[in-house]
């Protein structure tokens, strides 16, 4: 396949890909606007549920910290009055319970509200000296009895002949704390005419006058008017008894009925959810009318539709994108990947798989290189050839996979023997050429001789035996009347075959 045809296929398929996404998006996008509708309900439903079970968890939580900070505050007043009756150990027992009562008294004309002192002081004869609250009965250990399980905190002092006890009435905190927390509510604000109420439960069996509404925002006159599991709404439902039910069985609920909506005498299906609060028997509930969040819910589906035809096609422009990228990454890897290969490939060519010097195809670039420079600038690098000297037995004796382990060993002498700038190419066989650029011609056969030195100590140990190899070297230089490179190589391969005539082992020089 040509280039161009491989291009116009990826155009192609770049086109169809889009159409068929473009004609999937399109399809989805007849459905998107009822899913979404119904998860949006569904979702919009969810949140105001959490909404309103949030709310009145908050409420009951509220509750719990009031009660708990009124309690703290009138431990600590109960403690402190201790630490003042302690102060007046100097007293005489008629002073010191002068100084209880007028205490006590003193405080008890400056409260606005209820006592909320309960205070009893007597002697050691058990005479009652002062009971402002009236709480004696039969005798002092009856009393005592009583006042410590009515009371929230308490203390008790001595001094001399007299005994004294004072504390707060658990049911005078319940009160402040209920006081407290309605005030809150009744002035707590929703948007969409939701509002926060409390049932007082009597009877959990139900009927007639089973709970006291306490408060209800809607319709603040009723407070305080007793309700019935009787009462229905609009449609029939009886949601006090619904709602009774489900606190008695789960202690909160979720329920269903019609109402005024708040300010108004349009009644619409409420959506509640009412917690029983047992501690004070209170049922908190809070709710919220479904139609309202139907306008929501419409609301929101007009401007979702709107939304999901941008992200429609948003997402049909970015899968274009994408799938033109992901076109190109695989261009950009098609052509990384033959790059390398053809690199690898490249690589493999140059180089002998045997020794890893220059293979005969690469040396024949660089030989031809360094001939045509020589004919630009007349230097010429030394050309030296070589070869095993009876290399043909070593094969022969110990196999070819020694004969290879020969020839690497002896390549690597010699490359351990020249510079980096010379080169070293595997012609053919066990025949080497050697390019040893700018060696002038009168150091040749010294260099030459350095590297039979070295290849000539060389020991191959195979098994029990040890190969001791030799090669005869051949050296020349380009000259000015050669047609190519491989004239100067003939030269070399005389010395050296005229080496090998006289001996073997020895460098021969023809220049």
């Amino acid at each position: 396949m040509s280039k161009k045809t491989y291009i116009i296929t990826k155009v192609i398929v770049v086109i169809v890909v889009c159409l068929v996404v473009g004609y999937a998006s399109w399809l989805s996008l007849q459905k998107v606007g009822d899913v979404y509708l119904d998860e949006t309900e569904r979702a919009i439903s969810e949140i105001k549920q959490n909404f309103l079970k949030t709310t009145v968890e908050n409420i009951i939580r509220e509750i719990d910290v009031t009660r708990e900070l009124e309690a703290n505050f009138y431990e600590r007043i109960v403690d402190r009055r201790y630490e003042t009756l302690s102060y007046e150990a100097h007293l005489s027992d008629n002073e010191f319970a002068d100084y209880f009562i007028n205490r006590f008294r003193g405080d008890a004309d400056r409260q606005t509200g209820p006592d909320y002192w309960t205070a009893l002081l007597w002697n050691a004869r058990g005479e009652i000296l002062y009971d402002p609250s009236e709480v004696f009965r039969d005798d002092l250990p009856t009393t005592l009895g009583i006042l410590k399980d009515d009371l929230h905190h308490f203390r008790t002092i001595t001094h001399g002949e007299i005994r004294g006890l004072w504390g707060v009435r658990a049911d005078l905190i319940e009160l402040l704390t209920k006081e407290k927390i309605t005030e809150k509510i009744r002035n707590l604000q929703f948007d969409g005419g939701s509002y926060i109420w409390i049932n007082w439960v009597l009877d959990y069996n139900g009927g007639d006058n089973y709970a006291i509404r306490v408060i209800h925002p809607n319709l603040p006159e009723t407070e305080g008017m007793y309700l019935s599991t009787e009462t229905t709404d609009q449609h029939g439902n009886r949601p006090y008894l619904e709602e009774l039910e489900g606190v008695k069985e789960y202690g909160e609920l979720f329920f269903r009925y019609w109402f005024k909506k708040l300010g108004s005498e349009e009644s619409s299906e409420k959506l509640t959810y009412a917690k029983l609060y047992t501690d004070y028997d209170w049922i908190i509930a809070m709710g919220i009318h479904i139609d309202d969040m139907q306008k929501y819910i419409a609301q929101t589906s007009a401007e979702s539709e709107k939304v999901a035809v941008m992200l429609s096609l948003r997402l049909v422009f970015l899968l274009m994108g994408l799938v033109v990228a992901a076109l190109g990454l695989v261009f950009m890897f098609e052509q990384f990947h033959l790059k390398a290969t053809t690199t690898r490939l490249r690589y493999e060519m140059n180089k002998d798989p045997v020794t890893g010097v220059c293979s005969r195809r690469c040396g024949t670039n660089k030989l031809t290189a360094s001939f045509e420079e020589f004919q630009i600038t007349g230097l010429s690098p030394a050309i030296v050839l070589f070869d095993f000297d009876r290399f043909k037995a070593i094969n022969d004796t110990y196999g070819h996979t020694v004969g290879d382990q020969v020839l690497k060993s002896v390549v690597d002498a010699v490359q351990r023997s020249i510079r980096v700038s010379d080169e070293v190419i595997r012609w053919g066989g066990d025949e080497f050429v050697v390019i040893l650029e700018g060696l002038e011609k009168g150091n040749v056969a010294a260099f030459c001789n350095k590297i039979l030195k070295t290849v000539s100590s060389l020991e191959v140990v195979v098994a029990d035996e040890v190969i001791r190899p030799s090669i005869s070297l051949g050296a020349s230089y380009f000259h000015a009347s050669d047609q190519t490179f491989l004239d100067a190589l003939r030269r070399a391969d005389r010395a050296m075959y005229r080496g090998k005539q006289a001996g073997r082992n020895k460098v021969e020089v023809l220049l």
